[in-house]
């Protein structure tokens, strides 16, 4: 089994933030902007809730920046209940182009684990929800280990995952474009044990 870290979710490059903690420890990764420069479609962050707020709500209250439009490029999807999902739904991750040429030459195949890590800082809530004075850190937010790898044809929406984001922009992402599949997927809430940076140091300074 090879077991694949993969960066993902908003960071000083893509969103121009960080991820919260939230105050009940779970990890909630923003996912990144849609890429407005190859009119990618998107899923609004309006459309996604967490609890009993909208990601677009949380992302106010943490005064993350709002690109336009205020759609996302939800990968990995991980959490069910963001959405409504068709029966038989489980948890994916597309990757296309060098991403994927390096993944391929690996040999990525079913049984392989990936493991998500993203930057995030603490938050308390307050009159609203905040970010605490804490420096960012790369923490490890979810996994997902491969059952199936999907390739992707413009021809045709698959009844599962014509939603995501590798299906719904597969034009843009020929020739390689593929989807992993995995039956084992989730999110984690925080622990000490999931935190990659050393206590102290920059982010990318890991322990």
């Amino acid at each position: 089994m090879k077991i694949i870290f993969s960066r993902k979710g908003f960071d000083s490059s893509y969103g121009s933030g960080a991820s919260p903690i939230l105050p009940s420890g779970d990890l909630l990764s923003i996912p990144i902007p849609s890429n407005t420069k190859i009119k990618e479609k998107g899923i609004p962050y309006q459309d996604l809730r967490f609890g009993n707020r909208t990601y677009l709500q949380i992302m106010q209250e943490l005064g993350l920046k709002i690109p336009k439009p205020a759609a996302c490029h939800l990968d990995p999807d991980l959490i069910p209940s963001l959405q409504e999902r068709p029966p038989g739904w489980q948890g994916a991750f597309g990757q296309h182009e060098v991403a994927l040429t390096h993944l391929n030459n690996e040999g990525i195949e079913v049984g392989d684990l990936f493991l998500f890590f993203g930057s995030f800082k603490r938050t308390v809530q307050k009159k609203k929800l905040q970010f605490e004075m804490d420096h960012e850190r790369h923490i490890i937010f979810g996994f997902l280990r491969v059952s199936e790898i999907l390739h992707p044809d413009s021809q045709l929406d698959h009844p599962l995952y014509h939603q995501h984001p590798h299906y719904q922009n597969h034009p843009h992402y020929q020739p390689r474009n593929q989807v992993y599949i995995g039956a084992e997927y989730g999110t984690f809430r925080y622990d000490e044990r999931l935190v990659l940076t050393k206590n102290g140091y920059n982010k990318s300074y890991w322990e």
